[in-house]
């Protein structure tokens, strides 16, 4: 195909399949960014607003031992009902992403269990 870098471009932007691409990309980065937030900065957040003593490592742990606990019904649930793969993962990428809001509407110890609890 001949055709300028430009005129590429405008072919491809024009799609539809382009802009699904763009959005799920864009809803897995607010995921990554989520999870880099609890392994980075949350621990370094959680004791400055709670004091040195806050158990951060407690609120930490939530999130593995509710993917162990919950992931045999939550698998059981979706081939029971047939909800499709990407139709689950985009929703549970979306929630993951908005997990991290739970801690600008509640500046305490549950607000950080319901982000790790929605994560």
């Amino acid at each position: 195909r001949g055709g300028s870098m430009l005129d590429a471009m405008k072919d491809v932007i024009g799609q539809r399949r382009f802009w699904r691409l763009a959005a799920v990309t864009l809803m897995f980065c607010g995921v990554r960014m989520t999870f880099r937030h609890l392994d980075a900065t949350f621990p370094k957040y959680f004791t400055r607003t709670f004091g040195p003593q806050a158990p951060f490592e407690l609120i930490l742990c939530i999130n593995p031992m509710v993917t162990m606990v919950a992931t045999p019904f939550v698998t059981a649930y979706l081939l029971k009902h047939k909800v499709p793969y990407d139709q689950t993962l985009l929703v549970g990428a979306f929630l993951s992403g908005l997990s991290i809001f739970c801690l600008s509407l509640w500046e305490s110890f549950s607000g950080a269990v319901a982000f790790v609890l929605v994560l």
